[in-house]
């Protein structure tokens, strides 16, 4: 039943939300050890929206060069591989979510990325590849959104004001949630299968099934709808949330820390909507 209403849903609507082809071929570049500034940089401009964003964020305030950094290889350099892996996902990230005029789920959803990368940290998980699970957990909205339209920014504005979870409603109106279609739309995008099954378990991640990867995305999507709205600790029952913490040998002062960390980052936050 839900594989049909997913399918029901993502033909019900014109086009998928598109990401960035070159994603995939980003990633494989900047993991290896072999790679080199030149490449990477050829392949960033082969997508000028690509080239514009990532300049942009470099010359924002939150990076404070003193010389404006006028081109990709200038970027690369300043920036460096590290820095430069979770910048890029969210360049192509904001691609997708800024054609469906979602800010709002865009704010969510770069806060989830940091709240998991920082658990990931703590716990010597792969904190660049659950940044990315972190970021795109929320991305079936986006079919939601383009399917459903005003009828579904409601529902979210109506769950917000009740402080129920939206999930709950999108369970009981659609017969499935964001969960299920963002797997299918990160299948269509040929994401690899760790962010899958991370984005697949991260709402049952005390399942057999779940990995420790899905546990962080739970904790950092947890961490991004508290500092957004407090009431929302009420959607993460507390002895789950004491389980997921048990799980990952995660104490209350880390919960504390972590908050702290997402704060420092708002700066390149608001960068980014």
């Amino acid at each position: 039943m839900r594989k049909s209403e997913i399918d029901r849903l993502l033909k019900s609507i014109d086009s998928l939300p598109t990401t960035p082809k070159i994603l995939p071929k980003l990633l494989d570049l900047l993991e290896s050890d072999l790679s080199n500034v030149e490449e990477v940089s050829d392949v960033i401009t082969f997508d000028p929206a690509l080239t514009a964003r990532i300049l942009k964020y470099c010359n924002s305030a939150c990076f404070g060069f003193a010389t404006p950094v006028q081109s990709v290889p200038d970027a690369v350099h300043a920036i460096g591989f590290e820095a430069l892996k979770p910048m890029l996902v969210t360049a192509c990230g904001s691609t997708a979510f800024g054609a469906v005029d979602g800010e709002a789920l865009w704010r969510r959803s770069l806060l989830a990325a940091f709240g998991s990368k920082f658990v990931a940290e703590e716990v010597w998980e792969n904190s660049d590849m659950i940044y990315t699970a972190g970021l795109l957990h929320n991305s079936g909205r986006l079919v939601f959104v383009k399917a459903h339209g005003l009828s579904y920014h409601q529902l979210l504005a109506k769950a917000t004001l009740e402080g129920v979870n939206p999930l709950v409603w999108e369970q009981s109106t659609y017969g499935i949630n964001y969960a299920d279609v963002s797997v299918k739309l990160l299948e269509h995008w040929n994401f690899p299968v760790a962010i899958l099954d991370a984005v697949r378990r991260h709402l049952h991640p005390l399942s057999s099934e779940a990995s420790k990867s899905a546990a962080c995305v739970y904790l950092g999507v947890m961490l991004a709808c508290v500092i957004d709205d407090p009431r929302c600790i009420s959607w993460f029952p507390e002895p789950e949330l004491e389980a997921v913490m048990a799980r990952l040998k995660i104490q209350r002062q880390d919960l504390n820390h972590f908050f702290q960390r997402m704060k420092e980052n708002m700066n390149f936050v608001e960068a980014m909507l």
